[in-house]
């Protein structure tokens, strides 16, 4: 059942969404609608299509394509239980007011998935709801500041594991509290444990979270990929010119053999059967055709003469 739901005016001018192609944000968007209260939807391309697009004549793999776009950029968790698949839309409690949240009929991620406890510390900034300080962002497991998955409501309590009821808290205060409830935990608590409530404090966790992430990424070995001038040279060669930011994107995310190769492999793919018949419409989409390492392939034209030169000698034969 589609759901009345509201879009921030930030959103428009967010960076990661303006790296998002048109059908990527419609999509998004449309989640929104569908999914239900704790913001978890259906993952099934075919039932998103059929619920976001029923008008749009989309081809079958522009939709699994998109919810990978999403997946990458961090906006949506994908998970499969019972044989299914779903999308929980990570921020969706943030940016979104539910006044009588409804109780979810899809079933919710596993809490034994150490990447959905990833997401919920992506979500809440890896910032510990109780004491509103930065845990650390590390491998260190034994570290009291380490973030872990606390439960509102306790499982003692009928606490359940979907996303709304579970925050980021570091070890030390999860393992204070318990099974208490929040309010008397604060209250009884010697280091006046609080959650960060003024706009001041917010807004300086969020420095310090910006900052611990940029100094992590800069720390962390980065994949030598080639350069923007040789993605332009690559997009001038390549003869199908669609979605060229997805392209982008997946030119800095995969190693390639170098431009020389690239471009020599686009001239002979270029002439095959593959790239010709009917008019190129089989040509694999440029971000497609990258993120398959799709120089490798080898030319039609030389497997259709080696399975030639085969048959002539099981002929003589």
């Amino acid at each position: 059942m589609a759901r009345n739901r509201m879009i921030r005016p930030e959103f428009w001018s967010d960076e990661k969404v303006g790296t998002l192609s048109f059908l990527q944000r419609l999509l998004f968007i449309g989640m929104w609608n569908f999914a239900d209260d704790e913001g978890i939807i259906k993952g099934s391309p075919l039932f998103l299509k059929a619920m976001i697009f029923p008008y749009d004549n989309l081809e079958e793999k522009e939709i699994p394509e998109a919810i990978k776009s999403l997946l990458d950029e961090g906006c949506i968790f994908c998970y499969r239980q019972n044989g299914e698949q779903f999308i929980w839309i990570i921020k969706f409690r943030v940016h979104q007011r539910i006044d009588k949240p409804q109780k979810s009929n899809n079933p919710g991620p596993s809490i034994q998935n150490s990447d959905y406890h990833h997401a919920i510390f992506k979500r809440d900034n890896h910032v510990c709801h109780l004491c509103g300080k930065i845990t650390e962002i590390g491998n260190d497991s034994n570290s009291k500041n380490f973030p872990s998955v606390d439960h509102l409501t306790p499982r003692s309590k009928g606490g359940d594991h979907y996303p709304s009821n579970l925050k980021t808290a570091c070890s030390s205060c999860n393992k204070s509290r318990r099974n208490k409830d929040i309010g008397a935990f604060k209250e009884h608590s010697k280091n006046g444990l609080g959650m960060v409530g003024d706009e001041d404090k917010r807004k300086e966790v969020k420095e310090k979270v910006s900052k611990r992430e940029r100094e992590r990424e800069s720390t962390t070995p980065q994949a030598v990929g080639p350069s923007v001038s040789d993605f332009e040279k690559f997009w001038s060669e390549y003869p199908k010119k669609v979605g060229k930011l997805d392209a982008q994107k997946a030119w800095k995310k995969n190693s390639s053999p170098g431009i020389d190769k690239i471009l020599e492999a686009i001239s002979q793919q270029r002439a095959s059967p593959q790239w010709t018949k009917d008019g190129g419409k089989f040509i694999p989409n440029p971000a497609t055709w990258i993120n398959g390492g799709r120089w490798d392939d080898q030319p039609q034209k030389i497997i259709d003469e080696v399975e030639a030169w085969e048959q002539r000698q099981n002929s003589r034969e």
